[in-house]
């Protein structure tokens, strides 16, 4: 069984990054606007390929980058399909390989629960063992890319696509596909997945910003995102669950525990006043009024603190998958391709008025109770995109089989599977 393959071992990874040194060592350099330079990036002199989370400086002599706080596009600096040459595309189909590469990696193989391999415990006992793993993980991250990878190379894979990928899309599709198979163990994990990841998004989103300032910020902060975001879901280290296990859960549960309360309280009260659309009018008119960078603020915040505390008490309060549980399962992916999509507004279209509105309202259609938006758009959105309709229809034939029985007695049962079964046959032609 895949799922039961062993980690690589240690011979097997250093064929990998010999064989990865030899295809890269002979490449040439990117032209700068696949890759480009913190100088370039400064100046806005070549537009940027592939930016999903981040966005160019504003501080140029247009004042037309397009930036995360919403400036306007400046239609001089479009980039165009001729402007790809050969290396170009040598590169783009090695990062393919390695996002791919990545995926499978994830999908196959076991996850540690961030605790030491046995090879690794063999030799020296734990805890030091797991501290060791984890450090060198993050040390041999940083060193070896900029030993055998081309300058190019190694901006493409450590750069913004890459935390969207990685960080957003591949654990969408997980979550969705956890959500609609049997068993809890792959639905906690990735509960505890966007517990961590969304608090650390949260926290280190104005880094971005701070990047495109300093030239220190910009040459490690990628480097530094992509490895956090691998740690945290990649099976060998999985630190979302060590996160969650050690920090999390025993120091965040009594804070997060009144904040949830309060903002039940708060939520109940915007349900309440929502009633009346003068009010809803009001809202958007002030909130409208506000600065950008407010408003964007305002909705991570509204998308992430209420999820993150409601998450992590589902998870310490009910040890089966039961409603809650699933309700914030289907949350979190909805919320990640959101977030995605406000992201991509900004870089590639600009800020324009209302969008922050647009995205505050769909923050709450996904999260109120009482519209339940995540579970619409998770059934009737993500299954068909991921193409598990078939897995969710079986769950829902299993949950209603399950339900069924409960309310029919038992001397009646056997008559009325057999009149279900039959319902359920496939006709004869």
């Amino acid at each position: 069984m895949l799922g039961l393959m062993k980690p690589p071992t240690i011979l097997s990874l250093l064929l990998l990054l010999l064989l990865s040194s030899s295809l890269t060592a002979a490449l040439p350099s990117p032209k700068p606007f696949l890759a480009s330079t913190f100088a370039n990036r400064r100046s806005h002199e070549t537009p940027n390929l592939l930016l999903l989370r981040g966005g160019s400086l504003a501080d140029t002599n247009k004042k037309s980058g397009i930036t995360r706080g919403g400036a306007d596009v400046d239609k001089s600096e479009t980039w165009n399909m001729s402007d790809i040459q050969s290396q170009d595309l040598v590169y783009l189909g090695i990062y393919g390989i390695a996002m791919a590469a990545v995926f499978l990696y994830c999908r196959n193989f076991t996850r540690s629960g961030g605790l030491a391999a046995k090879w690794i415990t063999d030799y020296l006992p734990d805890p030091y063992a797991t501290i060791i793993m984890h450090g060198a993980f993050f040390v041999l991250g940083l060193v070896v890319p900029s030993v055998i990878l081309p300058p190019g190379l190694r901006r493409l894979l450590f750069s913004p696509q890459s935390v969207a990928l990685v960080g957003t899309v591949f654990p969408a599709y997980e979550s969705v596909r956890a959500a609609v198979t049997d068993g809890g163990a792959d639905d906690r994990t990735w509960l505890m997945y966007w517990v961590i990841h969304g608090i650390f998004q949260y926290s280190t989103d104005f880094m971005d910003q701070l990047a495109l300032k300093s030239q220190v910020v910009f040459k490690y902060w990628h480097t530094f995102e992509v490895l956090a975001t691998l740690w945290l879901l990649l099976p060998i280290t999985d630190g979302s669950t060590l996160v969650y296990k050690t920090v999390a859960k025993p120091y965040l549960v009594p804070v997060v525990e009144p904040i949830k309360k309060y903002c039940e309280g708060w939520i109940a009260t915007l349900a309440i006043t929502t009633i009346n659309a003068s009010y809803i009018w009001w809202f958007s008119f002030i909130f409208m009024s506000l600065p950008a960078m407010v408003k964007r603020v305002a909705c991570l915040s509204v998308g992430t603190i209420f999820p993150v505390a409601a998450t992590i008490m589902a998870l310490t309060t009910t040890k089966d998958v039961g409603k809650e549980t699933m309700k914030w399962l289907t949350y979190w992916p909805c919320f990640g391709l959101l977030n995605l999509g406000m992201i991509g507004v900004e870089k590639f279209i600009g800020s324009f008025k209302g969008l922050y509105v647009a995205v505050l309202a769909a923050n709450l259609y996904l999260m109120l109770p009482m519209t339940d938006g995540s579970t619409l758009v998770f059934r009737e959105v993500l299954v068909p995109l991921f193409n598990q309709r078939e897995l969710l229809l079986l769950r829902d034939a299993k949950s209603l089989a399950a339900d069924f029985l409960k309310h029919i007695p038992d001397d009646r049962k056997e008559e009325v599977l057999a009149a279900a079964s039959e319902a359920f046959a496939v006709p004869k032609e």
